[in-house]
């Protein structure tokens, strides 16, 4: 595969916590594609400048804000930014009996607070409201109702660039009969504007997750990729 596969394709396979089938990166852009959301805090930090304060816009049916292991533990954690992807994923806790990853889809978002959220002055959650709510003070809640109206304007307004996190699990609802809960209109309009707010350097780092455990399948969550990366002109397709 082309050198923009950081993790090779490893099949429409199922990601669980831990797993991750694959991560993409564009060769030139700080654009990244993965199956889950497990990568994502590597990949902003081959991007963030240690000296500057950025904030982060988080659009994902769940907060991926699990508590993250104790302090104690985390204080032995390598610098992220130093090490390969491969080494990033391969992070275990330890405990007497069993060996398990640390960074897992639902609490790479804590972990990342906990050693480089001194780098981040906002953060803003469109959610359903579903998993752990953040435990630190400066984060909002934008309603899913607002998103296509209002994302340009919450992009524009700050002072810093944005890290931008999309998992395509927010356009759908359901348990076991997951199913498109926001249509194209909706899709199209939020899409418009990531790709607006990249090309203008808005943005800093953009990253997507497939999710499609929570899509409904593979098929229905590479077909809503599709349709973002057409919009944002990225040629990205699974084998």
């Amino acid at each position: 595969m082309p050198n923009n596969w950081l993790a090779p394709f490893k099949g429409r396979q199922r990601s669980e916590e831990s797993d991750q089938n694959f991560l993409w990166r564009h060769k030139s852009k700080s654009i990244y594609i993965m199956d889950n959301h497990r990568a994502a805090l590597w990949c902003w930090l081959q991007h963030l400048e240690e000296h500057k304060k950025y904030d982060l816009f988080h659009i994902d049916r769940h907060y991926d804000t699990l508590s993250s292991p104790n302090n104690e533990w985390l204080s032995h954690v390598p610098d992220l930014r130093e090490i390969s992807i491969q080494n990033y994923l391969a992070i275990e806790q330890k405990t007497a009996s069993e060996h398990f990853p640390l960074i897992r889809w639902d609490n790479y978002l804590s972990i990342f607070f906990e050693l480089y959220g001194k780098q981040v002055e906002e953060y803003i959650f469109a959610t359903h409201k579903e998993g752990h709510e953040p435990k630190w003070e400066n984060w909002v809640r934008a309603p899913l109702w607002d998103v296509p109206d209002n994302l340009e304007r919450w992009l524009s307004g700050s002072k810093n660039k944005w890290i931008l996190n999309i998992d395509l699990d927010y356009f759908f609802c359901g348990w076991e009969n997951y199913r498109r809960m926001l249509s194209d209109e909706y899709a199209q309009a939020v899409f418009e504007v990531v790709q607006k707010k990249y090309e203008d350097g808005t943005i800093e780092v953009l990253t997507i997750a497939l999710s499609p455990e929570y899509c409904g399948g593979w098929e229905p969550a590479e077909h809503l990729c599709q349709k973002l990366c057409d919009i944002m002109g990225l040629k990205f397709a699974l084998p």
